[in-house]
């Protein structure tokens, strides 16, 4: 039984703990009798197989251990609601004081063709990056050879199949 009504409860939170993050408050009476009713119910199947064993005597350690478990669940429902409010406080508080106007990035240096340029442009490369790109390119270009994925992730720091995949990008140009 003690895992149904966990499980319920487990619902419970998560649906108070979901409203409250989107800014809802989830506080009305009857959540909190329903959380209450769980929480004890949870706390008297947990204590009963403890307080009546089926065979030998009552062991003390063992109740002690089945009530402290179900309060600790108890008081950490009764608190994380509080907590995460205050969170969603703090995340609206700090989206409030960051500027929403979007700057535009500095286009990078078009000395060289434009389809290089406007294929790393398409892979939306910040222009540090593009120009680390452009750097590397002549460097290889100037040993006479072709530009590989390791060249790419020696001169930026990108996965290996993103390395491969403006490798491919800036072959096509």
């Amino acid at each position: 039984m003690e895992p149904a009504l966990a499980g319920i409860l487990i619902t419970l939170l998560r649906w108070e703990a979901e409203m409250i993050s989107r800014g809802i408050s989830a506080s009305h009476q009857t959540v909190t009798r329903l959380k209450r009713v769980l929480l004890g119910a949870t706390l008297v199947t947990n204590v009963w197989s403890s307080i009546r064993p089926p065979s030998g005597p009552i062991n003390h350690g063992m109740v002690f251990l089945h009530v402290v478990i179900p309060l600790v669940v108890y008081l950490i429902a009764e608190v994380m609601p509080i907590i995460q409010q205050r969170c969603t406080a703090a995340r609206d508080q700090a989206l409030k004081a960051v500027p929403t106007q979007v700057v535009d990035q500095p286009r990078p240096d078009v000395s060289e063709p434009k389809s290089a340029v406007s294929a790393l442009i398409r892979l939306r490369l910040p222009a540090p990056m593009i120009e680390a790109l452009r750097v590397k390119r002549d460097q290889v270009d100037a040993l006479g050879r072709e530009l590989t994925a390791q060249d790419v992730q020696d001169a930026v720091k990108v996965a290996p199949d993103y390395a491969a995949r403006i490798v491919r990008e800036l072959a096509t140009t």
